[in-house]
């Protein structure tokens, strides 16, 4: 009973997923899909076990159904077929899930289909991420090391992770995805008419999607300059096998070659305020209000949970109607340094005190919120900042918030 509870809620999340508009690829089926036939399996099981012998012939019609849903998944499979190494970011979206990853490919559809503020920039791609790994000659080296890891031996993950993600950030990047990460780049700094400072994102197959979320398990780096892309590209690649990554994965039962780690590359918004917005309270099913948190400098302060951070909460309405604000003590902000890299910095007095957007910019951004959930069709939170000269930008797009908690 225990085996069919967990295979109907599998089916489930895929029919979910297959009905909605969220973001999932192929990771997301392929992991369901081995979900559901392992349960199926263990009901079988138990059945001979009750009956033994009147169930046998289940053995044979698991096996093919396994094998044909095996055929299905191959010929599906469109890492195989796509040579691109890099893809800028408004030519991404929901059918480049399986090349971009979930956040890039959710980003790449706010340019496309809304209209709504996002820096400019560029996704590296499942294909770079397979060259890296194929070049070293680290595919093998890296499933003989996860062979002996196990969820709940975390001394032994904590070494196994040290150990793969040296050899990551050690390992040479290939000629032809440095080349391609590096013009982009170029590219990238002819649209917006300055050499500019980058931040580089995760965007894992099967990051954000229906079901799963493998949110603060792998690494950012903020204020990049150029001579440090390709290293930051590899430390933001070696952060797939984080201990909390891998944890995760063999709990969820989610194989390693389903999780490609692509990244997202964007121009760096050198932020006066930013923070997270909640389209829907993931705290209560019951308040759909908005709820935006925010700080003074980088969202990476609300994200991290490090600051007090202001909260504007609106209903809604048409426009959206403030009912609550909650002006809270910020003690501290992340700034982007001049040159490369960000720092903390204290407030103190009554700039720690006061409000770091405005009620205008907050209502903006209630308006823009409720625009991002009509696209998604289901809850969402996301990642936003705004510049010195007032300008918003959304930096992360996000899956369901409730789903996430």
């Amino acid at each position: 009973l225990t085996a069919n509870k967990k295979a109907l809620e599998l089916m489930t999340e895929m029919e979910e997923a297959l009905n909605g508009r969220r973001t999932f690829g192929m990771a997301f089926i392929r992991a369901h899909s081995t979900g559901v036939s392992v349960n199926v399996y263990k009901i079988v099981e138990h059945l001979n076990a009750i009956a033994p012998g009147k169930y046998a012939e289940l053995y044979n019609r698991i096996k093919d159904i396994q094998r044909r849903i095996g055929e299905c998944l191959a010929s599906s499979c469109t890492l195989e077929t796509s040579p691109d190494l890099v893809l800028p970011l408004d030519q991404a979206g929901r059918d480049q899930a399986d090349l971009v990853g979930g956040k890039m490919a959710g980003l790449g559809e706010i340019v496309r289909r809304t209209g709504l503020p996002v820096p400019p920039g560029f996704a590296v791609t499942a294909r770079a991420y397979h060259r890296l790994i194929e070049h070293n000659d680290l595919k093998d080296e890296i499933y003989r090391l996860l062979q002996t890891a196990g969820p709940d031996d975390q001394r032994n993950l904590l070494i196994l992770s040290s150990q793969i993600r040296n050899k990551i950030t050690e390992a040479e990047l290939p000629s032809d995805v440095s080349k391609a990460i590096l013009g982009a780049y170029a590219d990238l700094c002819r649209k917006v008419g300055r050499e500019a400072s980058v931040s580089l994102r995760s965007s894992a197959l099967g990051e954000d999607e229906a079901g799963q979320t493998f949110a603060g398990q792998f690494s950012s780096k903020l204020n990049v300059g150029p001579e440090d892309i390709l290293q930051s590209y590899k430390e933001i690649v070696a952060s797939k096998y984080s201990p909390q990554a891998m944890t995760y994965r063999l709990n969820r039962g989610i194989p390693d070659e389903d999780v490609a780690m692509c990244v997202g590359v964007m121009v760096m918004v050198d932020a006066a305020a930013g923070g997270v917005i909640y389209s829907r309270n993931p705290l209560d099913i019951r308040d759909d209000a908005i709820h935006i948190h925010s700080a003074f400098g980088l969202p990476k302060s609300v994200v991290d949970g490090t600051v007090g951070t202001d909260e504007f909460v609106f209903e809604r309405e048409r426009p959206p109607r403030l009912t609550a604000r909650h002006i809270r003590e910020k003690d501290q902000a992340f700034l982007c340094l001049p040159g490369e890299g960000v720092c903390r910095t204290e407030t103190s007095g009554e700039r720690a005190l006061s409000p770091s957007i405005t009620d205008e910019q907050a209502l903006a951004l209630a308006e823009a919120t409720v625009t991002l959930e009509a696209m998604y069709g289901a809850p969402v939170d996301v990642e936003w900042a705004i510049d010195a000269s007032g300008s918003m930008q959304f930096q992360i797009g996000r899956a369901s918030c409730r789903e996430r908690v």
